[in-house]
Parts: structure tokens; sequence; C-alpha cells
């Protein structure tokens, strides 16, 4: 795995699966972490987990469906640590609507 020692990392999707995984193995480079998911609960139990094996982290739940709440992610993830080095877009989303529909900020 590469070496992240001392960034700021966002995950997203981090309360479970991949994104779980991800925090879980990343977090003894000693780290800085921007844990985002709906689930507000598995984040706190994430974050907890994460800062015994040794990373610093920021637990927000976050609907990368909602602009404005991304929006605020980076903001707290800059707000808490100064900065963004690597965003893990491991959340998925839908839309439904037709492609010619859709303008370019929401892809």
């Amino acid at each position: 795995m590469a070496e992240f020692t001392g960034q700021t990392i966002i995950i997203t999707g981090a309360s479970e699966g991949i994104g779980r995984a991800l925090a879980l193995a990343l977090a003894p480079q000693r780290l800085k972490l921007v844990l985002a998911a709906r689930n507000a609960e598995r984040l706190a139990e994430l974050k907890q987990d994460v800062e015994a094996l040794g990373a610093e982290a920021l637990d927000l739940p976050t609907d990368v469906t909602d602009e404005a709440a991304c929006k605020h992610l980076i903001d707290a993830a800059v707000d808490a640590f100064g900065g963004v080095d690597v965003l893990i877009n491991n959340a998925g989303g839908t839309m439904w609507t037709l492609l010619e529909d859709i303008e370019d900020t929401s892809i």
C-alpha cells in the first residue's frame, strides 16, 4: 500500500465495506482521516477504531448526492486539518434523469 503518513485523506462511503476497510488499513500510517457517509452511528464507531490505530479523525455524516453537503465536507476537512491531500470517492449514488438533462456540475 502507498505511504500517506501525515496526509489528510477524505473517504466517502466510509461507514462500511471497502470504505471502512480502507480507513482501518490506512489508520496505522498516522494520518488525518475525514470519514464521510450517511450513517452517523457507524461513522462514530469507525472514528474510535481508527483513532485507536493511530490516526486523527473527523467523522462527518454526508450525503454525497447533495452538493451543499459535499461543500460542507470539504470546508470541514480544511478547517480541521488545514487542507486535503487525497480524496477517495468510494460512496455510490444514482441519478434518475436523461443524459441530456444532466448539468456538468452534477457529474
